[in-house]
């Protein structure tokens, strides 16, 4: 698979950062919650 598509919870300016797995914050995203 080389393609992901991700949902986000509104719309984000182009240049805004998002965090796809990792950690930002206190929030943290690991590759099993993307899977």
């Amino acid at each position: 698979m080389d393609q992901l598509m991700i949902g986000l919870d509104r719309p984000y300016p182009i240049g805004t950062r998002v965090t796809f797995v990792g950690q930002q914050g206190n929030d943290t995203i690991t590759v099993d919650d993307v899977a």
